[in-house]
Order: C-alpha cells, then structure tokens, then sequence
C-alpha cells in the first residue's frame, strides 16, 4: 500500500507529520464534554478545540483523514487542513467557518502582532501559537477578565469567501511573517517524504501490506526533533497520549530500524542512554520538558543492541563509545538492586520491570524477578561480545564470569524443577494466586539454559488453553483466577512480551512454536491496529491505538515470516 493509500480513522490514530508537535485527534466525550476534534501540542495535551460552524453555530461534520490531509465537509462545505511544515499548519475554508477554540483562563491571552497576525499565548502548553490570516476574513473574540482571557476563539469566515489561516508554535519570539506556498501544493509534501520512510522499512507477506503501512506511518509520524530534555530525534510511543519515550519502549524501536534507518535507530537508543546518570541508572521516560527518574525499566540494552548488530554491522561503529555506558548500567542494577545481598537483582516496582501490574507484584515489594536476571545475564553476555570486538580481552572474560555466576545464582534461587518463580527479596516468599507470562522470558537465554528445563518451559507455552490464543500469548493466561480481558499486563497481549518470547524460542531452536506466534501476532495487528495492548481473546485493540513499538514489532515479525 502506498502512502497515498493511508486512511486514518482520528479516533485512534492522529494526524500528524514527523518531526511535528502539533496533532490532531479526536477527543472522546466526558461528562459534559461533548469531545470533537482537537490540535494537541504533544507531550502537553489539547490545545485548541475545532469547531465547524454556519450561520455562527456549530453543525456536524464528517471526516476523511490521510497522511496528505484532513477534510472536514458539512453540506457543501469544506474545511481542510495540511501541514506546511513540521511547525505549522495550515487551514482552508470553504463555505463554512472554522473556530480554533483555545479556552480561558490560566494566564492564557490572545493579542495582535501586526496586521493579520495574533499571538496566543498558552500556558499549559509552556509555548506561545500564532494565527495569520492569509485570505478571508477572521475574527478574534478573546474577553479580559485581570490576568487572563475568559476564552479565546479564533474564527475564520469562508463563508462568503474562501478563507486560509496559518498556525505555528514558537517559544519567545514570534516567527517573522514569511510568503505562503500555495495552499494546492502542500498535500504531497508530507506523503512524499512518508513514501521515502516507508520505502526502506522491512518487507512483510502481501497480507500484511495495509497493516505495513499503517505502522510505517505511525513510527514516522510519532517522530519530534531534538528539543528541550530530547538530545535526538526521537520516536515518542504515541502523538496520542502516551507522549513520552520511555527506557525498554525505544528499544523496540530501535531494533525495527537498525536494517535501513541505523542513524534514527542510534538515536532511539542514546535519546535515553544520553542522560544516563553519574551513578549508571536510566531515567523512566523523557519528553521535551519532563524526565521522569521515580521507576527505571528492565536492562534490556545488551540484547537489543546485539539484535540491532545482527541486523546491520555499522552498528559496531558505535560499541565503543556505548561500552561503557552499557558497563555502568549492568553494575548499577547488580550494585544498588540487591537489597537482600543474595546475588539476585530485584524490582523496587512493578513499574521498573516494564510489566506495571503483573499479578508476579501482588505481593509487597521488592521482587526478584526471573526476568530481570535473565535479562542481566543476556547483557552480560553482550559486555563479554563486546569487550572482545574492542580487543578488552580481561574485561571479556570478566563478563562471561560475571554471567556464569549470575545464571547459577538464578537457576538456584528461581527455578523449583517445574517453574521460574518471582520472589520477594529478603523473605523468598512466592505470589500464591496468579499464573503471570513473566517466568518464560528466561526462554531469552537461550542454549545456556539446561535442555529439562528448556522442554519444561516450551511444554508449558504449548499446554492447551494456558497463554496461547487465537492471537497470541496472553500475558496472564485466561485460566488464571487473576485473568483480565482489559487489565492491562494482566491479560492482554502486548509486542514486547510477544517479541522477547519469539526470540527467546529461536535461541532454544522452537522456531516453528516462534514463527507460529509471530503470525498470530502479525494477523492480530492486521486485524485490530497498532494498540499499545490487546484484549488476548477477542482480539480487540485497547488502551492507546496508535502505538510505536507494536508497530516495530509488527515489522519485526512480519518481514521474519517473508
């Protein structure tokens, strides 16, 4: 499917460009909002309300979306809207009005800059917006009330003639007022450069070309350039509202891209590893204006970048300045997550192992995941690959000990001859209900784990019934008294568990159980979206609809299935 193709249903997908903050996405009712379209400026919410009206009251509309442009129409009239560049819109009016309803209060005001210009200053947004009028007529009804205006809308009149507006985003100083392109030229310049993302994305089975593209589109529209606590282009998860790149998402991302986009792909790793702290940690997650240092996120940098190396060897280029970053991370976790000094690492919270409210937390933390050793050891394995690529042969034996001494250290403390188990630290008490996905990414492991517990675990994945279904593994199997259809990582199918499970059953050599499950995945995505969850029996899309690393996932698994 061409990029021209593209349809977008604004209920769950936005409308927006890469390297863009504004978006456009449809608001759902709330109490007595009646929702509607609306301009977010992303990672800071809805800024601006779109309203269609006649005769000065609003009337229904309808709504065709492309990656080229938005169309409103009511009757014979047309409102449509494209992007002139990643900061600014543009608007045209015909026979109808548009208002741009920015709301009040807050320090928010409305006032002139010139002739056919007003600058909107909104403090939510941290950023100042500024409407010209290029054709047509505008009106500006924005009432005083001491420190702010009580409302502020913006209208334009195409209703007696054709009426454009522009509108921009800028922080201090107002834009200089430039010579606007024709409006009829705009359409094509988005969907040209989205062909040109999409031409090096991976090749996937024709059956899921549409679903191709559609996540073509949402991991290149989903891109902000560098701004603010964003050091790098970077692929936020969603222009939705999970508006933020958090530390094990842009990992997926990264691996997705590593083939024909490796610079974007680097970027994706290093927009987080660049604000590593002094003591090695990660942040949570980064937006332009907020990092969020309350959780961290499970280390799975040594995997992906081996997986990003395996899928293009210029990333070795990069090994050597990121060694040591990916040094003092691996000891950060073994050092400051060990409260109990028993050698297993633990989560401080559900939070940090990426898997929020997997039933594993029920109990009081900290919690000595399996995951989160297998996940070390795997890394551990990548220093020692590492460090022999850069000729560091002391600290390549030093790591392949270091991984020997944990993975005996998780086969004694976690495997009970049935099972991995999830521990509290310092009591060792295990979760008495639940039955969580979270014990099978020791699979990631691969050949290092003995070949009983190997089997144990893959008949386990294959047990009629327990996690597998028509789309997927769920992420707490259906059986289970703890079993949510939409609770989030009680339940439903997610790409990272999906994808780290896939890889993990072709290091063990189950690569028909693999490839099997990469299609159900793929089908579930072709049939539902690119949600950033999945209720795992109905199929049905949940939570945030137009999600980043779902999308990388599905390119993933669908090019391994070509």
């Amino acid at each position: 499917m061409a990029a021209n193709d593209i349809v977008l249903d604004l209920t769950s997908v936005p409308f927006s460009r890469s390297g863009s903050r504004f978006a456009i996405r449809h608001i759902p009712p709330k109490g007595e909002d009646r929702g509607g379209l609306g301009i977010d400026f992303v990672s800071r919410g809805t800024m601006f309300r779109l309203e269609v009206l006649r005769g000065g009251q609003p009337v229904e509309y309808s709504i065709a979306a492309s990656p080229r442009m938005v169309v409103l129409t009511s009757g014979a009239g047309r409102v449509e809207c494209v992007f002139e560049t990643d900061e600014r819109l543009r608007f045209r009016v015909q026979g109808l009005s548009l208002r741009l309803n920015a709301g009040g209060g807050g320090f928010n005001y409305c006032l002139p800059r010139g002739r056919d210009r007003w600058q909107v200053n909104l403090f939510p947004a941290n950023r100042s917006f500024l409407l010209t009028r290029i054709s047509g007529g505008v009106t500006v009804d924005a009432p005083w009330k001491t420190t702010f205006a009580t409302h502020i809308h913006l209208t334009a009149d195409g209703e007696k003639e054709n009426a454009e507006v522009a509108l921009e985003y800028f922080s201090t100083t107002a834009p200089q007022p430039v010579e606007f392109t024709s409006f009829d030229s705009l359409p094509g310049r988005a969907t040209s450069d989205l062909s040109g993302f999409m031409a090096y994305l991976p090749e996937v089975p024709d059956e899921f070309h549409a679903a191709r593209a559609l996540a073509g589109y949402i991991l290149w529209s989903a891109r902000v350039k560098p701004q603010g606590r964003l050091t790098r282009d970077a692929i936020l998860m969603s222009k939705n509202w999970m508006t933020n790149v958090w530390s094990w998402d842009n990992c997926f991302n990264a691996m997705a891209l590593a083939a024909d986009h490796p610079s974007l792909a680097w970027d994706q790793v290093m927009v987080i590893c660049d604000l590593q702290d002094a003591d090695g940690c990660l942040p949570d997650a980064v937006n332009p204006e907020f990092v969020s240092w309350n959780f961290c996120k499970p280390p799975v940098y040594g995997w992906t970048v081996m997986r990003m190396l395996q899928r293009n060897p210029v990333i070795a280029e990069k090994l050597a300045d990121f060694y040591p970053r990916l040094v003092r991370l691996t000891d950060w976790w073994m050092r400051e997550r060990d409260d109990d000094g028993d050698g297993m690492p633990q989560y401080n919270h559900g939070n940090d192992s990426g898997w929020d409210n997997a039933t594993c937390f029920d109990m009081v933390p900290p919690v000595e995941g399996p995951d989160l050793a297998s996940f070390l050891i795997v890394q551990m394995d990548a220093l020692a690959a590492i460090a022999e690529r850069l000729g560091l042969q002391n600290d390549c034996q030093r790591w392949q000990k270091r991984a020997d001494r944990l993975f005996d250290v998780l086969l004694n403390h976690a495997w009970d001859g049935k099972r991995f188990i999830a521990k509290r630290s310092g009591t060792h008490e295990a979760p008495s209900k639940g039955d969580s996905l979270i014990p099978f990414m020791p699979l990631l492991l691969g050949d290092r784990l003995p070949g009983s517990i190997r089997n144990t675990l893959v008949a386990g994945l294959k047990e009629q019934g327990r996690f597998m279904t028509e789309w997927g593994p769920a992420t707490e199997s259906p059986r289970s008294p703890l079993y949510e259809p939409d609770g989030y990582w009680r339940g439903p199918i997610w790409a990272p568990s999906t994808y780290i499970l896939y890889d993990g059953l072709l290091s063990c050599g189950e690569t028909d159980m693999a490839h099997d499950i990469a299609r159900r995945f793929c089908r579930l995505c072709a049939k539902s979206g690119m949600a950033e969850n999945f209720d795992a029996l109905a199929g049905a899309p949940l939570r945030d609809k137009a999600y980043t690393w779902t999308s990388s996932v599905f390119l993933m698994l669908a090019h391994d299935l070509v």
